[in-house]
């Protein structure tokens, strides 16, 4: 999982040969070592741009309430269920 460096530590992929990564690298780390990494502090997770037919886009303005309808408001003391 590729993952942005917050702060600088010694990583080594294979547990034998280490390299330094240094703050904003972005890095490939094996996905069972992420969680660890991204609770102590050292990597956040990269974020990945939105589709561009995924973008948030404004609602169009008849999808908008722009007040409760009169048979939706409430009248008088709420009903008792029992």
């Amino acid at each position: 999982m590729e993952c942005r460096v917050i702060r600088a530590f010694p990583f080594s992929r294979d547990g034998i040969t280490v390299e330094n990564v240094e703050v904003g690298a972005i890095v490939d780390m094996p996905d069972h070592i992420v969680p660890g990494l991204i609770a102590a502090g050292y990597i956040e997770k990269k974020s990945m741009p939105a589709a561009p037919e995924n973008a948030a886009s404004a609602a169009s303005p008849e999808n908008k309430a722009v007040e409760v309808a009169p048979e939706n408001k409430r009248r008088g003391r709420p009903r008792n269920a029992g």
